[in-house]
């Protein structure tokens, strides 16, 4: 028999008709229970909620409560600050006159000169308290140094001393403190020696690129190192000697033009005008000729010339302090 027939039906006195019933009570049953388990869930969830709420209000209530107070007592601390302000500004009011100024100042002065009761000990600060000073270091140039220039004024020199002005042509650098720039100029004065025909040159003065004049004693080397410059080496002694050999050649001339008689004892001169005036010729002619050579021996007129351009070398004589070329 199938379910449809037995729904359908209708005798009952039929056996499936309290099974029938029984299915429908069933049904209700797990629907009821459904809803019932749907409003728990709803109240346990709402109960949880407000718990939640209330947990969160009891631990924002302290926090609440704190700012609270702390609000109250600024408040409090902002009336008391007012009423001491309105005191102040009464108090200055009535001691506005002079007189009432002084005596205030009276009394300060009083309680400020009053004197200390703590003793004073004087003790020595030491070394922590001394002034620290920066040394200058002293930079130069040592002696014997030596570096390259060349000269810009050529040298005719004799007896007497000349200008000489030279030029430096590189850079002459020890460290990065101690140089000397280039094209310096360097001013001197050449003089004659007569022994070694050259000229010995010594330059005082450094004039900087920048205009700034140093003193510098330095010596001017040949490129073989002697302390003197070769050039060309002039002399009148020549033309000197010839005219004293001229005059001598007259003195010859003169005594051999006189007129002799031969004797028996031999040659001698005549007593005439002629050989008078012959022999003080010849006396005269020697004696310049004598002079002229000792003029020779003591003052002969002597030069050197140096060109312009000639390299040379600069040694110096003593040391060269580098705090000159400093602008202050």
């Amino acid at each position: 028999m199938s379910l449809d027939k037995l729904l359908k039906d209708e005798d009952g006195n039929s056996p499936w008709l309290d099974q029938r019933s029984k299915l429908f009570r069933i049904g209700f049953g797990l629907i009821v229970i459904v809803i019932s388990l749907i409003v728990f869930a709803f109240i346990f969830y709402s109960l949880s909620k407000d718990n939640i709420s209330s947990n969160r209000v009891k631990n924002e209530s302290p926090v609440e409560k704190e700012t609270l107070v702390k609000l109250m007592n600024v408040q409090n601390e902002a009336v008391i600050l007012k009423e001491e302000l309105k005191k102040i500004k009464a108090i200055n009011a009535k001691t506005k006159t002079p007189a009432n100024n002084k005596h205030v100042q009276k009394k300060v002065l009083s309680y400020t000169y009053q004197p200390s009761s703590v003793p004073i000990v004087s003790v020595d600060p030491g070394e922590g308290f001394t002034v620290l000073k920066k040394y200058k270091e002293k930079v130069y140039i040592p002696t014997g140094s030596v570096f390259q220039a060349r000269l810009i004024t050529p040298i005719k020199t004799s007896v007497q001393n000349t200008f000489v002005m030279a030029e430096t042509i590189n850079e002459f650098r020890m460290d990065s403190k101690r140089k000397i720039p280039k094209r310096s100029r360097l001013i001197g004065k050449s003089r004659l020696n007569p022994v070694l025909k050259g000229v010995v040159v010594e330059f005082e003065t450094l004039v900087l690129p920048s205009g700034i004049e140093t003193s510098l004693n330095s010596l001017a080397l040949s490129r073989n190192a002697l302390p003197e410059i070769d050039g060309l080496f002039f002399s009148d002694s020549l033309q000197t000697y010839g005219t004293a050999l001229a005059f001598g050649f007259l003195s010859g001339f003169a005594e051999g033009a006189r007129e002799r008689d031969f004797s028996f004892f031999g040659s001698q001169a005549k007593p005439s005008l002629n050989n008078q005036i012959l022999s003080g010729l010849s006396a005269a002619s020697f004696q310049v000729a004598e002079e002229m050579l000792r003029d020779i021996r003591n003052e002969a007129i002597e030069y050197v010339v140096v060109p312009a351009g000639e390299y040379i070398f600069v040694a110096l004589t003593q040391r060269y302090n580098i705090s000159q070329g400093v602008n202050n």
